[in-house]
Order: C-alpha cells, then structure tokens, then sequence
C-alpha cells in the first residue's frame, strides 16, 4: 500500500507537464530539486494543520526564516534520493 507522500508525488509528476510549460526541458537534477521543494513546502502544510496553525499569512512573519532555512536542509539531504527515484522511474519507462 503507498504511502500519502507516494501517491502525492505521483500526482505532482504526473501532471507537471500539463502545469508549467517546458517542464520537459528540465535535467533530472532540476526537477528532483523543485520536487524536493514541492514535497518540502506539503510535509511544512500538513504540520501546519496538524498542530492546527492558521495557514494565511497573518502574524508568519517569524516562521519565515525558520521555513527557509528548514526548506534548505530538506532539499539537501533529500535531493541523491530523489534523483535515484526520478532516474528509476525513467529507467521503469514510469516518467517521461
């Protein structure tokens, strides 16, 4: 059974293409890099709602520095696995 994060990662892959013109154009370490940021920017959301913060942008200003820096790390340490992961599901003809 895939996990929540598995199956929102797909989506995102999946429709890609269809939501940014010349997404195709991108190398492999772009893209694992900008969905390290869309998987970074949902796990920030869902503690969001998990710990029942408000989502707009009111009285954030003190979180931003801290989103930044966490974004920062999450995109280092996680972009070698992403990239195994996109290059894998090239390999499975999975992502064009």
């Amino acid at each position: 059974m895939k996990t929540k994060k598995q199956i929102k990662k797909e989506i995102v892959v999946r429709n890609m293409p269809e939501v940014a013109n010349g997404i195709e154009n991108l190398s492999e370490e772009e893209l694992a890099r900008w969905l390290c940021l869309v998987e970074g920017v949902d796990i920030i959301y869902d503690k969001f709602e998990e710990m029942e913060m408000p989502t707009n942008l009111a009285g954030t200003k003190k979180y931003i520095k801290r989103i930044d820096r966490a974004l920062g790390k999450y995109i280092k340490e996680r972009f070698n696995a992403m990239l195994s992961d996109i290059r894998l599901e090239k390999a499975n003809g999975q992502l064009t």
